[in-house]
């Protein structure tokens, strides 16, 4: 009797040590769970569709030149034979990255990266051993080219048509973007897009916003008119004695000038010059021209002389001139007193002749 119990008693201690065994290689082998999503981690409430392997998701931003980290996470920490059995591959833009195996990636350009992970089990089944391996991908994030001005004009001009066109171009972040214009640090909130044509002169410059509400300034954008300058205009006139109408005193020489840019309102004012005072304001005009009267012209009293043919032989006449000299002074308007630019010609010389003042007959020896 005493044979047969401990026979009972040691079938009984064998299936024991046989189930724990059994329970031990179990929990060795299988494999943890690779997939699954966790609504809490260290406190923090996540995303329900969190995989057990992620990429932290926040904004990642290189420069050319610069690189930044992606590393995969996992939601519960692993034991070291678990992290012995796992593999990794990187992928950008659902492309394999070469050589890129590591739980880890440096990322040097934008695009969209994610990880796949993989896991090796070995399991006995009787006296063989089954090797098996499951993947999953880990979230896929992207990372960004940093939001930059990629194009933008930084002076313009306004044309015929009275605008100007203006623009800033930028790239990178995420697209789409807002644009915020200020003229001379004023919002124009009528203004929303990249390119605009603009009537009004001053430094304009763009903030642009992408999606994610990153922000890049344009330089100062100046809008101005086309520079203005003096393309021709009269160097001299004369008031000769031709016919009885250029005697009359209200006989007159016109001078003008001719010039480009500017705002296209311009003010034309006549100087005149002095002997001691300098140049003095005389009038101005809204037409590019003066008219300069004979009993006007008083400065600079001269004379000069022919040799002439008479009656009773050679003769030298002495005629008298009087020589005032001017400048016109252009100034380009872009509203009430406003001046935007501003020009002058060089002298203008303006004579007249007054009639002959003397005669002396000369002897045939003086005549050349």
């Amino acid at each position: 009797m005493r044979a047969i119990f401990r026979k009972v008693l040691c079938l009984l201690s064998s299936a024991v040590l046989l189930c724990s065994a059994t329970a031990m290689t179990a929990s060795a082998d299988d494999p943890p769970a690779i997939s699954g999503t966790s609504d809490r981690i260290n406190g923090q409430v996540l995303d329900k569709t969190r995989k057990l392997y992620y990429i932290e998701n926040k904004d990642y931003e290189v420069e050319p030149g610069e690189t930044v980290t992606l590393k995969v996470e996992k939601l519960r920490s692993a034991s070291a034979s678990d992290a012995l059995r796992l593999s990794y591959q990187w992928y950008k833009d659902g492309k394999e990255i070469p050589n890129a195996t590591s739980s880890s990636h440096t990322a040097s350009s934008k695009g969209d990266y994610y990880c796949k992970v993989t896991h090796r089990s070995t399991k006995k089944v009787g006296s063989k051993l089954t090797h098996t391996s499951s993947s999953v991908n880990t979230n896929t994030v992207t990372v960004y080219r940093k939001l930059y001005m990629n194009n933008q004009n930084e002076l313009s001009y306004i044309g015929n048509a009275g605008t100007a066109t203006i623009y800033a171009v930028a790239d990178g972040g995420k697209r789409p973007y807002t644009y915020e214009w200020t003229l001379n640090g004023k919002k124009k909130s009528e203004y929303t897009a990249y390119l605009i044509g603009v009537s009004d002169i001053g430094e304009w410059q763009c903030k642009v916003t992408d999606s994610r509400g990153k922000e890049v300034m344009s330089k100062p954008i100046k809008v101005s008119y086309p520079p203005l300058t003096v393309v021709s205009y009269t160097e001299s006139a004369l008031i000769n004695l031709w016919t009885e109408a250029d005697m009359r005193p209200d006989a007159t020489a016109t001078i003008s000038v001719k010039t480009s840019g500017g705002s296209g309102h311009n003010t034309y004012y006549l100087q005149k010059k002095e002997k001691y005072a300098g140049w003095i304001d005389v009038t101005y005009s809204y037409e590019p021209k003066f008219d300069i009267r004979r009993d006007q012209i008083t400065d600079n009293p001269d004379t000069y002389s022919t040799v002439n043919y008479g009656i009773d032989g050679w003769y030298r006449t002495y005629f008298s001139t009087n020589t005032n000299y001017y400048r016109i002074i252009i100034r380009s308007y872009a509203g009430w007193g406003q001046v935007v630019d501003y020009a002058e010609t060089g002298e203008i010389k303006v004579s007249c002749e007054n009639g002959a003042v003397a005669y002396k007959k000369l002897d045939g020896f003086e005549y050349p």
